[in-house]
């Protein structure tokens, strides 16, 4: 038996070896990694562009909902901020989902068209009665708790609102 294990480890050490492949980037494997990896990075750029792009528009409704936040709070001065802020959700909704679908709503159905498209659902019938205030009765005073709500929720839905199909 022990000559049979030394008979085959004797075996073993014969084995030849094949000499080292030279390692080379000039091989044209590495031209087609490269290539491919030019062109992942170029498709990645691509979204991201067309990403930032297509979402431009909240961060510009957003500056300028902030700026009209700071000019109607300084003068003390909920209504004209609820109007203008509901004029802003309006033209937004417009643009992503068409005057035709936006335009006629007011009061309740509006609220729910805001309500379904984000996932928070958080705009209610009392702020829904506001903005019909404010857009038809022009009220000299509105609940600033409701209205400070309204402005929040309205940042919120400009940031997280679902784009149209």
């Amino acid at each position: 038996m022990i000559l049979l294990f030394q008979h085959t480890t004797q075996q073993f050490d014969d084995v030849i070896e094949p000499p080292p492949v030279k390692f080379s980037f000039n091989e044209p494997g590495w031209y087609v990694v490269g290539v491919l990896f030019v062109l992942i990075v170029a498709l990645c750029v691509y979204l991201v562009y067309q990403y930032y792009k297509r979402n431009r528009y909240r961060k510009s409704a957003l500056r300028y909902l902030q700026e009209r936040e700071k000019y109607w709070k300084e003068q003390q001065q909920d209504v004209p901020l609820i109007y203008e802020t509901s004029m802003l959700l309006k033209r937004l909704s417009m643009r992503n989902y068409g005057r035709g679908t936006v335009a006629y709503l007011y009061g309740k159905d509006w609220i729910n068209f805001l309500n379904t498209t984000w996932k928070e659902h958080s705009f209610t019938e009392e702020e829904g009665q506001m903005l019909f205030d404010t857009l038809y009765r022009k009220p000299t005073q509105v609940d600033k708790n409701i209205a400070n709500g309204f402005i929040e929720k309205t940042k919120r839905w400009i940031i997280h609102h679902k784009h149209a199909v």
